[in-house]
């Protein structure tokens, strides 16, 4: 029999049907892919065969495509996407041809196989949700679940359902009827659980002015219905976040949203936000408004409600917040002018005892400040205070008088460290390790950049007493780099002998310096010797081997190499590292 016998391929497509209803999927597909083959051979694919078949509108509804179309969908109700993409792929090359008027009813279907079959379409529901999660939590300019949902139909229907996506509403740079629109979208696709609103007052401007000039909430409603829409929101939110924090924006914002049973706002957002407090002439506003509009007080002897103020690129009048006496729990400064003095920040410390992360992050540039009386300082400095549950904390750009700052505070529970931009590092790192009150035994994280005339005896004897740390980021070291790597493959004992400093008792006793350290960042530290670094993984792979409970020693797993050009380190070196750690990177 020739192989362009039509009863061949029949043969061939009734024993893949017999397959695929024994549930032999595989072997079905395989069978039906060789009916195909014998059918395209023999020029005849339309045999009276599997009327049930039939599309509506088809000239040829017993085709072999026909069929196979059917046949897809079943596969694909089998979970067996790639079986349904491959008959789906063979029926479309074929029906382009030969019944181009059923292909636009088709498309949607031909587009749920290929979604269907592309990996990321197998994960589970659980993996995809938490990766929906993590990437609505970066702060994209676009709202992320709005994205996430227009990629195919699956991804929206795990979007819609998966309500903690659409926990935080932006409204930022939209005309008034779309910020509306998305409004009342986001309020129902969260359960009536918004958390966070990001506003842009400057688009809003409009908005908010009228909320300020009319009492009247019927004609607020008329004239600007975004205002009652966002007031609706806001009876649930916890967190708010304003750009463009002016003062008259600020003032207008507060004083709108006053509608029914919003009096309360003040006392229940947790989380506050102001970003580029720039005025129309190009003048920073001195913070804190937050004091006229009374955010993060409670009526009684309550604790303020407010938790975390997170201020960037907005001038802040230390003394002035100190006297908001918020109680905060999180204070994040970012982007500001330099201050004249650091001091005053003691005074905000002092109203703030349950702080747990405090970061400060200034520009080169110095601030004006015209409107802020700075008091006088006590000549023998700040009286000493301790911060108890403080454990993050962030200093970067500050300079002036930060040292004796650092001097009068002791962080007990200190976990993360991060010095950067500073010139006097050691200095810095002496007044911690100076203070009995801070426990750097605990530290888990320590990055700091470092001067070219920086002296090593600070940073060496913060090692030897940080027994806990894991993670180790140093920036801008030339010239040290191949030090601290020495220092990390020596006892304590060896290193205070070798730098002539008296150690911690505690730490003597260890077998290295730092033995919980498996993370290790160098950013542009030049001079990177092959044999110092190999030298500290394998000793401490070593002692990993054979140490074992209080006393174990870790091994480094990550090392990361940030645009250190004139490293060392040979080609046999770059192999053996990508070999033995479980992530080495090295952007150069």
């Amino acid at each position: 029999m020739s192989s362009s016998d039509p009863e061949l391929w029949t043969a061939a497509f009734d024993e893949g049907i017999a397959e695929f209803e024994d549930e032999q999927h595989a072997m079905a597909l395989t069978t039906f892919e060789e009916a195909a083959s014998l059918a395209r051979a023999s020029n005849s694919t339309s045999p009276a065969i599997h009327p049930s078949f039939a599309l509506e509108d088809d000239p040829d509804p017993t085709s072999l495509w026909t069929a196979y179309l059917h046949i897809s969908r079943s596969f694909l109700s089998f979970s067996q996407p790639t079986a349904a993409l491959t008959l789906s792929t063979l029926a479309l090359s074929h029906l382009r041809k030969q019944s181009p008027p059923l292909l636009p009813s088709l498309h949607p279907f031909f587009d749920a196989v290929r979604h269907a079959a592309c990996p990321v379409s197998a994960l589970p529901l659980e993996i995809l949700q938490a990766i929906f999660s993590l990437a609505a939590s970066s702060d994209a300019p676009e709202p992320t679940p709005l994205r996430i949902s227009h990629v195919c139909a699956h991804w929206r229907r795990v979007a819609l359902a998966q309500r903690g996506l659409w926990h935080t509403l932006a409204l930022r740079g939209i005309p008034e009827a779309a910020a509306i629109a998305k409004t009342r979208a986001w309020f129902v696709r969260s359960g009536r659980a918004v958390d966070e609103v990001r506003i842009d007052l400057h688009t809003c401007a409009d908005v908010f002015r009228s909320g300020r000039m009319w009492g009247d909430w019927d004609v607020i409603n008329e004239v600007h219905p975004l205002l009652p829409e966002i007031s609706s929101v806001l009876l649930f939110v916890k967190g708010l976040v304003l750009d463009h924090a002016e003062n008259e924006n600020l003032a207008s914002f507060f004083r709108a949203v006053t509608g029914p049973g919003l009096d309360d706002l003040s006392e229940r957002v947790e989380r506050l936000t102001l970003t580029d407090g720039v005025d129309s002439i190009g003048t920073r506003i001195v913070f804190p408004f937050i004091d006229q509009v009374k955010l993060g007080r409670s009526t009684g002897d309550a604790r303020p409600a407010l938790r975390t103020l997170r201020l960037r690129n907005v001038m802040c009048a230390l003394p002035e917040l100190a006297r908001c006496k918020l109680d905060l729990v999180e204070l994040v400064i970012d982007e500001v002018p330099r201050m004249r003095s650091i001091l005053p920040l003691h005074s905000v410390l002092e109203v703030n005892p349950r702080l747990e992360t405090l970061v400060v992050r200034m520009t080169d540039v110095p601030g004006p400040y015209p409107l802020i009386t700075w008091p006088d300082q006590s000549p023998l400095g700040p009286s000493p205070l301790s911060m108890a549950q403080l454990t993050h904390l962030e200093l970067a750009g500050i300079g002036s008088d930060l040292g004796a700052l650092l001097k009068s505070l002791a962080f007990p529970a200190l976990r993360v460290l991060r010095l950067l931009d500073e010139p006097l590092i050691s200095e810095l790192l002496h007044a911690l390790l100076c203070n009995a009150g801070t426990n750097l035994a605990a530290l888990e994280e320590l990055s700091i950049s470092v001067p070219s005339f920086f002296e090593p005896l600070a940073l060496v004897e913060t090692l030897v007493h940080a027994r806990g740390l894991r993670r180790l980021h140093l920036h801008d070291i030339p010239y040290r780099t191949n030090e601290v790597l020495e220092v990390l493959s020596r006892s304590p004992a060896e290193v205070s002998r070798m730098y002539e400093f008296v150690a911690n008792p505690e730490a003597v006793q260890l077998e290295i310096t730092c033995p919980k350290l498996t993370e290790l960042v160098f950013v542009r530290s030049d001079g990177i010797q092959s044999s110092s670094l190999t030298n500290m993984i394998k000793r401490r792979r070593t002692l990993e081997a054979r140490t074992e409970g209080a006393r174990k020693v870790d091994a480094v797993s990550s090392v990361r190499l940030r645009e250190c050009a004139s490293s060392g380190l040979d080609g046999e070196t770059l192999n053996w590292l990508q070999e033995h750690l479980l992530v080495f990177e090295n952007a150069n």
